[in-house]
């Protein structure tokens, strides 16, 4: 299965990121090649590891300290990814201090990560039109459940399944991506309705008032949607606002 490229995502109603096309200040250890994609939390690099010559992928978050809400967030998301250690999870590798170490950090000092390195996502893949089997099928959700259950035995919900944070090789491999919004099921007090992708958002978020209570079943439905999006290779509830979502869903 080749790479490709990505077109169409669906609304992500989260906030914009600053993106820059500046590349983050990595040291000796990695070359920077090439960005490779920009999103709600930052930008994505290719880079290479001198050490080893293998590739890897960086990921510059600009605002990360600027307030409470967002260090939170990426606090969050690092201790998860060093938390896990599973081939369908797509953990942190190595976090890159600026030049002057932890004392040279600051409100304005990006937070610069790094992972291995997928060559495309099961979007781009879907939206490619490219003629995929009964054994990718098979093989893309048997991957898609053998991660969500690593996550799911640790207590934490992504919160945000959808083909973009499916990342894919060559060879099939399959790993969970973007924890932004990943939660430990204990914390209670972060338990916010507009979390999925409205398209893989499941009823019992559609209709839920502010005070939101669920479990981690909100990412099972995210797979059956994206397991119905592989086989249609199309989005199975297009939703452009919550009332056509239930509509579509109840249809």
């Amino acid at each position: 299965m080749s790479a490709v490229a990505g077109a169409g995502a669906p609304p992500a109603e989260t906030p914009a990121a600053q993106t820059t096309d500046v590349p983050p200040n990595v040291g000796p250890r990695y070359t920077i090649n090439r960005r490779i994609g920009a999103g709600a939390n930052g930008t994505v690099w290719e880079a290479v590891d001198t050490r080893d010559g293998k590739k890897v992928a960086i990921k510059h978050i600009t605002n990360a300290l600027r307030s409470d809400e967002d260090a939170k967030r990426t606090l969050r998301e690092v201790k998860l990814l060093r938390h896990f250690s599973h081939k369908n999870v797509n953990t942190v590798l190595d976090c890159i201090l600026p030049p002057g170490g932890r004392a040279a950090v600051t409100m304005d000092t990006p937070i610069v990560l790094v992972f291995d390195f997928m060559e495309t996502d099961l979007h781009s893949i879907i939206q490619s039109k490219q003629a995929l089997t009964d054994e990718h099928f098979q093989y893309f959700l048997f991957q898609i459940l053998s991660g969500l259950k690593a996550l799911h035995s640790g207590k934490v919900m992504h919160r945000d399944l959808k083909p973009a944070n499916l990342l894919v090789n060559s060879n099939c491999l399959l790993q969970i991506c973007d924890f932004g919004l990943a939660r430990v099921d204990s914390e209670e007090d972060n338990m916010t309705k507009y979390v999925v992708t409205r398209w893989y958002r499941p009823p019992e978020l559609l209709l839920c008032g502010p005070e939101a209570t669920y479990s981690n079943a909100i990412d099972i439905w995210s797979v059956g949607c994206i397991f119905a999006e592989m086989l249609m290779q199309r989005p199975i509830f297009p939703g452009k606002h919550y009332i056509e979502q239930m509509k579509l869903i109840f249809e």
